[in-house]
C-alpha cells in the first residue's frame, strides 16, 4: 500500500470515527507501537493490534471535530512527518488541537511506529495564514 492509500484509509478515523479491528490490522503492523502524546510519561506506548484498537476504540467516540486542517506532508525515507490543526470539541469542550505526527513505515507499506506531538489549548484557534508545509 502506498503512503497515500495509507493516510486515506487513517485520516476518516480521527474524522468520521470509522474504524475497526480489521483496518487496525491493515493500517499497522502486529508489533506497531503508537505513542498518542510522547509527553505524557504516564502514558504508555500501544503495542500492536488489540492495544492499538483498544485505544481507538476509547479516544475517537469522545472526539467531534468540526474543522480539520492539514498542513502538510513530509517524506523522508521510511518516515512521513505530517501536521494537522483541528478544531471542535473533546468530551464536549471547545479545544483546539495542533498535531505534528512522525510515522516509521514498515516496508509492506503498513506504519509500524507512529509518535504525536500534540498541543491543545481549550479555546477554537483558527490556523494562521501559512502554517501549512505544503505551501
Amino acid at each position: 500500500m502506498t503512503r497515500n492509500e495509507w493516510l486515506t484509509l487513517y485520516g476518516p478515523i480521527w474524522t468520521d470515527h470509522v474504524f475497526s479491528r480489521e483496518l487496525v490490522q491493515t493500517l499497522f503492523t502486529e508489533d506497531a507501537v503508537y505513542r498518542p502524546n510522547v509527553l505524557h510519561a504516564i502514558e504508555q506506548p500501544y503495542k500492536g493490534h488489540d492495544a492499538i484498537f483498544g485505544y481507538l476504540e476509547r479516544v475517537v467516540p469522545t472526539l467531534g471535530w468540526t474543522s480539520l486542517a492539514d498542513g502538510g506532508v513530509i517524506e523522508a525515507g521510511e518516515f512521513l512527518i505530517m501536521q494537522a490543526w483541528l478544531s471542535g470539541q473533546v468530551e464536549g469542550k471547545d479545544c483546539t488541537e495542533v498535531v505534528c505526527t512522525i510515522y516509521r513505515f514498515a516496508p509492506d507499506g503498513r506504519c509500524c511506529e507512529i509518535r504525536d506531538y500534540p498541543l491543545i489549548v481549550d479555546e477554537i484557534v483558527a490556523p494562521f495564514e501559512g502554517w501549512d508545509v505544503a505551501g
